[in-house]
């Protein structure tokens, strides 16, 4: 299955990096073709794949399939719907 995906961006994601790159977070923004929205990094090094939803958005067909062969590898694909999400997700906020 290809994992190529619309260029479509949700508006909430410019919001989503700000917090990420305010809490200290190296984001990179990725081509949808990848299948995911964003690569963090936190400052322990940790790294995430994050897909950004609106918030009544859901996971297309191709994203879902995506999340489950990285699900199957030991690998979870982040869904964030708000900033709070984000900075959740590298610690930065409880």
């Amino acid at each position: 299955m290809s994992f190529l995906s619309a260029q479509r961006r949700d508006a909430n994601e410019p919001a989503i990096i700000e917090a990420l790159r305010g809490a200290g977070a190296f984001v990179m923004q990725m081509d949808k073709s990848v299948g995911f929205d964003l690569l963090v990094i936190d400052h322990a090094t940790n790294i995430y794949i994050a897909e950004v939803k609106s918030q009544n958005g859901k996971l297309t067909d191709r994203e879902y399939a995506l999340c489950n062969v990285l699900r199957n590898m030991g690998v979870t694909m982040h869904i964030l719907k708000s900033e709070t999400d984000a900075l959740r997700m590298i610690g930065a906020m409880l």
